[in-house]
């Protein structure tokens, strides 16, 4: 579940830095990719891990209900 979450969230960060670097940006350049990532990834990876941890600790504790 775990590598199910992350990858799905990397997914979500590829398409978000693609879609900016070729519809706002206009451009493909290396500088273009930096600044996508400085501005649509980094900011939101510490926000993104702690949900993902705190996603991963409500299904255990469900599934310990559950059962």
């Amino acid at each position: 579940k775990v590598c199910g979450l992350a990858l799905g969230l990397i997914l979500c960060y590829t398409a978000g830095v693609i879609w900016y670097t070729t519809v706002y940006l206009r451009d493909t350049s290396l500088s273009a990719l930096i600044s996508a990532l400085t501005i649509g990834v980094v900011p939101f990876i510490i926000p993104d891990i702690i949900k993902l941890t705190v996603a991963i600790l409500i299904d255990r504790k469900l599934k310990i209900i559950k059962n």
